[in-house]
Parts: C-alpha cells; structure tokens; sequence
C-alpha cells in the first residue's frame, strides 16, 4: 500500500463485499467485476464509508463495520437490509483522485490532481519562498485519470527554491504552487494550448523565459509531479512604522525595473504588492510616517495606471488614477493619465477638463496641449459622423 489517505472531496474508486451480522452477502462490487466510486465528504454514501473510507490507504483492504447509526439505520434498505443493522464491509481501496481545475479561467486548462493532502490553511502567494521537487514530462493518457501518466522526462528538479511570482518558472507552475498547500504532493497538467500562448508571448517578449521552458516542447500536453516541502510568505503586518514605507520603496523601485524592461506583468505585480504595505495608516506611528506613506501610494497608484494604460485596461487604469487623485487632486501626472484613460473610453468631456486643469497649473505643459488637441480631434470626428448619419437618416425620411 501507499501511504497516502484520499482527502474530503477526492473521488474514491473501490472494491467491497457487504455481509449482514449473520455472514449473509447482500451486496457485492466484485461480484460485478465493476468497481465503485463515490466522492468523500458528499453524502454519496452511508456515514461509515465516509469516514472508513477516509483512514485508509491506496492498496489497502480493511473491515468497515458499521452500527445502525452509520449505516441504514432504523429504516434499513430494503428487501436486502433489515432495519437497526449493523454491516460489515470488506472493503479495498483501489484508487483515489482529487482534481480540480486551478486555471486563472476556469477552463480546465491546468489541472490539480493532489496525491497527498497539504497541511494548515494558507498556501503560498507573491513572493513567498518555496522549497519544491518537481518532475515535468510528457503527459500521456491512461484512460482512467485526467492526471495521464508520465511520458519523456523533460526535467527533474530536487529541493528547488523558488520565489513565487518573481522568478521566471516554466509554464502553469507557479499557477500550481499558488494552489498548494505545505507537504501537499500533486500532479499538476497543463493544456497544450496554455504552453502555446505562454511561448508566443516570451516570443514576442511580453513575458520573461525560465531556461527549464526551452526543455519543454510545444503542441503537447505538460504534466509535472509536485512536492511543496516547506513556504514562507511575506505579511505585511510584520512591518511597523518607517519600515512599512521602506518596504514599500523596495518593490516601488523593483516595479519601476520591471517597468523599464517592458514586463508589465512583473511590474503591476510589484505594485501591487508595494501597495499593500501603504494602503491605510495602520502602524504608522507619526504624522511624518504617514505623509511618507501617503506620496508613495499616490506614486504607486499613478504607475499601477500606467501599466494599465500601456495594456489597453482603460477602466482599471481609470480606477486607480481616480484612487490617487482621491488623495492628491492636483498631480499633473495622474491628472493627465486620467485624461488618457478618459479619452480611451470616448469620456472627452471629462477628460478635457483634467487637461485643462493641468494647464491651469502649468501652460507650458506639452504633453497636456498635446493631448488636448487630439481629444479634441477625437470628439469633433465622432461629432462629424454623427452630423453626417442623422443627415441622411432625415433625408430618406423627408422623400417618404
């Protein structure tokens, strides 16, 4: 037997024989030559099994005996099973699964069959520090389980430390570190067609390269073989004081290199993560704190659009120009994202104002004259066309 014991909500697939006190046979999956199988934890099945079940281990055979109460209690099941039985079940526990779909989309593109449950409730998250063993191969199809069985070995990794987010890891498997829990050991698949799109985009550089994802070909199906020896994660309640702000500065400057290099998803993601440290005055503890605290989340909120407006999420930029602005109503630099963002959704009056603002401010600002002639130029075209289409529209009315 392996000793690994199915969770609550793995699918389960056994062999039994149930027998009355009396050694009378009642029911029999052998008998059938067709296994059984139920999920854990649903009430698919009498209380017993549930819980039997749950201690054994894959391979093992065992003796359920269950009271009425776990049973078909005062009721029974009949013809076969009288009321107040106590049953005995031969039971062997052949097979058990847990998969669940862990894609950002929910479209079963990367699969998570775990093979030994996880301990505690948290699960690693940006920039958490990983220790792993991970084997990636050919996935290849055994008829039985959405997991397959291992193909070609494309690499093998033994106590690999990882920092989740940050580093550049192959395709799907920092997806699938993000859904593990400590001790947890599971095969993780990853569609073809994820690899694709994932190797396009280090093709067209919109993404950074892990040297493993060369290993790794395209047009088939990835699985890896996963054991999360052991996480730490940052909290940001950690951190008192200056120290927040500090921390904060950290992964500002960490974004802005990101930034330059054109990986907008690393970028957000330092934001984001700097943002987290400054976003209340929580454990500030003087007023100096929080003026620091406070000029920073205005700079981070303003680059945070930036990389929404350099992605063409107009809204989400929008969003965050609007947060910034909340605390600083007269930054140049937001005011002008915000035209930006406004000019994109066709919202020129709103955005004609922000720039007018800027120019208030300074009237030498180019990038705002600039800007303002374009939104300017947007709104008279849409107005031009729809001069022209209500024209023709009472033209053909008029000759009725």
């Amino acid at each position: 037997t392996s000793d690994t014991k199915p969770p609550r909500l793995a699918k389960v697939t056994v062999h039994y024989v149930g027998t009355l006190l009396n050694g009378e046979k009642f029911d029999s999956s052998r008998d059938r030559d067709e296994p059984f199988v139920f999920t854990i934890g649903q009430g698919q099945v009498i209380k017993g099994w549930d819980k039997g079940v749950a201690t054994m281990n894959k391979g093992e055979k065992a003796i359920l005996r269950c009271l009425p109460d776990y049973a078909y209690g005062a009721n029974g099941s009949p013809p076969k099973i009288p009321g107040n039985s106590t049953l005995t079940f031969e039971v062997e526990l052949l097979d058990w699964t847990k998969c669940e779909d862990i894609s950002e989309n929910r479209d079963m593109s990367i699969i998570k069959d775990t093979k030994q449950e996880g301990s505690g409730g948290d699960q690693p998250d940006y920039e958490s520090c990983a220790t792993i063993d991970v084997t990636a191969t050919e996935w290849v199809a055994d008829g039985t389980q959405e997991s397959g069985k291992a193909g070609a070995e494309y690499f093998n990794k033994k106590g690999w430390q990882v920092v989740v987010g940050v580093d550049d890891l192959p395709c799907g498997l920092t997806q699938a570190l993000k859904k593990m829990k400590r001790g947890e050991r599971a095969v993780v698949v990853v569609k073809a067609r994820v690899i694709d799109e994932e190797k396009k985009a280090i093709s067209d550089k919109r993404i950074g390269s892990s040297e493993l994802e060369e290993l790794i070909p395209s047009g088939k199906p990835l699985r890896y073989e996963i054991t999360l020896s052991e996480f730490s994660s940052v909290h940001t309640w950690n951190f008192k004081g200056m120290d927040k702000v500090i921390e904060g500065r950290k992964r500002k400057d960490d974004g802005n290199a990101f930034f330059a290099a054109a990986n907008w998803t690393k970028a957000e993601a330092k934001y984001m993560k700097a943002l987290e440290f400054v976003s209340n005055d929580y454990d500030l503890k003087s007023d100096d704190q929080k003026a620091e605290a406070k000029k920073l989340k205005v700079i981070l909120l303003g680059n945070l659009a930036q990389v929404q407006l350099n992605t063409g999420r107009f809204s989400e930029a929008l969003e965050q120009c609007n947060k910034a602005l909340a605390e600083d109503g007269t930054n140049a630099k937001n005011l002008f994202r915000r035209a930006k963002a406004l000019g994109a959704l066709d919202e020129w009056e709103d955005g004609i104002k922000d720039l007018n603002q800027i120019l208030e401010l300074d009237p030498q600002n180019a990038p705002a004259r600039a800007e303002l002639v374009h939104i300017r130029g947007k709104q008279a075209a849409y107005e031009k066309k729809m001069k022209a289409r209500y024209a023709g529209m009472f033209s053909k009315i008029s000759d009725e």
